[in-house]
């Protein structure tokens, strides 16, 4: 009997071991996103046919200097002719920064679509939530459809914890200056990731206790991130947006290797 209860004992020990080297493992490469994103590629697409950010020129310098940090390729463009289901497989995410308006011919719509349905990824920065306004399949994808916004302002923004699928490396609780958008359209299989606190800022307020400002999902064969932040140029090298930023790349990259 002695003899039985080592051996268990010993099974057990080494069970203990192998899960605390595997979530060791996991962890170190939470951190590491030199590896996760090492050799991605990116499309960075800046159109605009509505309203133009001024801060889109910072957005982009801001993408490339991580790019250069992280060891992951930047290719920007403006030309919706770059949408084609050959130059598309060339990237790993498509990052959209403060697109606004109509974008796309049908020929292009077909071929973004296929892209993420092939399980390409899609990254939606502040004002991307106010183009192709008119096509159900991309509003979708995006998660909401932006309305209106008070004054610029800070406010108090919370993390939502979320499952395995997304690292959110921001803190708590914390604030933040930058246009709190309202929505319409929201769509419910989203993944809220943070939201903000409408008792710490003035000015029209319609979702009530839950405002989201940025969540994920997994949506029609592919991966979707949207953040409302990213109003101000100088706000795309805050530490704390580009933190924000990489959890989202690492999302809709596929570096963490999550199914679909």
């Amino acid at each position: 009997m002695a003899v039985i209860l080592t051996k268990l004992r010993n099974i057990i020990s080494a069970f203990v071991l192998l899960f605390g080297l595997i979530h060791t493992f996991h962890a170190n490469a939470k951190n590491d996103l030199s590896t996760l994103l090492a050799g991605k590629n990116l499309l960075l697409f800046s159109k605009t046919t509505k309203v133009r950010h001024a801060s889109i020129k910072e957005a982009i310098e801001s993408f490339e200097a991580l790019g250069k940090q992280y060891q992951f390729s930047v290719h920007k463009t403006e030309n919706s002719a770059e949408f084609t289901t050959d130059k598309l497989t060339n990237f790993d995410a498509i990052v959209f920064i403060n697109t606004t308006g109509p974008l796309f011919n049908p020929t292009q719509r077909q071929a973004f679509k296929k892209y993420i349905q092939s399980g390409g990824g899609f990254m939606g920065v502040h004002a991307s939530a106010w183009c192709e306004l008119d096509w159900p399949w991309f509003v979708k994808l995006v998660g909401g459809t932006f309305i209106s916004h008070p004054k610029i302002q800070s406010a108090r923004l919370n993390k939502i914890n979320t499952t395995d699928y997304f690292i959110n490396r921001l803190p708590a609780s914390f604030m933040f200056t930058d246009e709190w958008y309202n929505f319409i359209n929201l769509n419910p299989e989203r993944i809220d990731i943070l939201t903000v606190d409408e008792t710490s800022y003035q000015g029209k307020k319609i979702h009530g206790e839950h405002h989201p400002i940025a969540w994920f999902h997994h949506y029609d064969g592919g991966r979707s991130f949207y953040t409302s932040l990213g109003h101000h140029g100088d706000t795309y090298f805050n530490k704390m947006m580009q933190t924000h930023l990489l959890d989202g790349l690492l999302f809709v990259t596929g570096a963490l290797n999550h199914a679909k």
